[in-house]
């Protein structure tokens, strides 16, 4: 539960409003194992005995998890809404944490289509650009399960929701500070084709 959140407020609401929430949800339990398991395959080196077994045990969690959490996410009520949206934040850890696991590990992966590209864009399969269309597609499905569910979400798990002030996240690291410049200086700059700047 430490290493899920930087912001300390929310510790409690893992270790113990989650968590008993997962004694109530196998597919909430699972995840939270499938991530665990996950976790520790990640600190082992890829070529370890260790690192294949923890792989194999973290993949059969999370088809176990997601095979109960997908019938659940369509009936949402008050009963299983704490649970639900726990998943729900699971599954961005696993979206984003993809991005730097093996390709045996990457089981939540949605291959999308030409629909959800403009016209005429052709993205290679393991380009940035198409890993973040992939985090986007998931964080979409997480989107309604948080909008489906916010009317039970009270209390201590009220945490999670908060937005968070400047003060309560860690700071940038430089290479994430030197993104942001140049990100703010490509944006200062951008002139759209076939515009006159000083129209737009």
């Amino acid at each position: 539960y430490v290493t899920l959140s930087s912001r300390l407020a929310t510790h409690s609401v893992w270790r113990d409003t989650i968590f008993q929430e997962a004694l109530r949800h196998d597919f909430l339990l699972q995840g939270i194992l499938a991530t665990s398991v996950l976790h520790k395959a990640m600190s082992q080196p890829i070529s370890s005995e260790k690192y294949s077994e923890f792989s194999k045990i973290a993949l059969a969690y999370q088809d176990a998890a997601l095979a109960g959490y997908i019938p659940a996410v369509n009936l949402p009520n008050a009963s299983n809404a704490i649970a639900l949206f726990a998943f729900s934040l699971l599954l961005t850890i696993w979206a984003f944490a993809s991005r730097k696991l093996p390709e045996s590990l990457k089981s939540v992966k949605r291959e999308f289509s030409s629909a959800d590209t403009p016209p005429g864009v052709l993205l290679p399969v393991h380009s940035p650009t198409s890993e973040f269309i992939q985090i986007v597609i998931i964080l979409r499905g997480i989107y309604a399960v948080m909008k489906e569910t916010e009317a039970w979400l009270q209390g201590e798990i009220e945490e999670l929701i908060r937005y968070p002030r400047t003060a309560d996240l860690p700071p940038h690291t430089p290479d994430v500070e030197e993104a942001f410049d140049l990100l703010g200086e490509a944006l200062k700059n951008y002139k759209p084709v076939g515009t006159d700047r000083k129209s737009v």
